[in-house]
């Protein structure tokens, strides 16, 4: 969600990053929230009614109500090699991308951070690749323990394989 934000802010509108930790322990679930704008953000709170759903792990599908509050204008994003089952109120787009097989080639690791940015770059259009790529590198400067340049090849490839659907599911 930082690294969304600083593209966002590049191209000189305004982000914010809510994150939302529950247990603190790795591989545990998380939350971020994003609000995207063209004029200043006031709100810091989560988002409860937002226009998009990125989900990195499939089997939440099942365990939490992940449509909750996305309107029908939405876009559900998730990384799966397959198209999901999916039934929710509404969903005008749905986009799927192996992030996780991508990472794997491209970092050696099941790192899907910045991997699924490319994913939402391409599927959104709300920022562009080459803001996400400079974000990346810009966010991962002179950390000797992540190589950048790895980072924004792995985001390329999701950008590239990333698939979308215009599709209405109803319950």
């Amino acid at each position: 969600s930082e690294i969304l934000v600083r593209a966002i802010v590049a191209e000189g509108r305004y982000g914010s990053a809510i994150p939302a930790f529950g247990f603190e322990r790795r591989g545990a679930p998380i939350q971020a929230f994003v609000r995207l704008s063209n004029v200043p953000i006031l709100p810091k709170t989560q988002v409860y009614f937002p226009d998009c759903i990125v989900v990195m792990d499939p089997g939440l599908l099942k365990a939490v109500d992940v449509f909750q509050g996305l309107g029908g204008e939405g876009l559900f994003l998730i990384n799966s090699r397959g198209w999901p089952e999916v039934s929710c109120k509404t969903v005008l787009r749905v986009a799927r991308v192996d992030a996780t097989g991508i990472a794997m080639r491209s970092l050696g690791r099941p790192i899907l951070n910045t991997t699924i940015l490319g994913a939402l770059a391409r599927a959104t259009g709300w920022v562009s690749f080459d803001s996400i790529a400079a974000a990346i590198r810009d966010y991962f400067a002179g950390n000797h323990q992540v190589d950048p340049e790895a980072n924004t090849r792995a985001a390329r490839l999701a950008y590239e394989e990333t698939e979308v659907e215009e599709v209405s599911y109803a319950q």
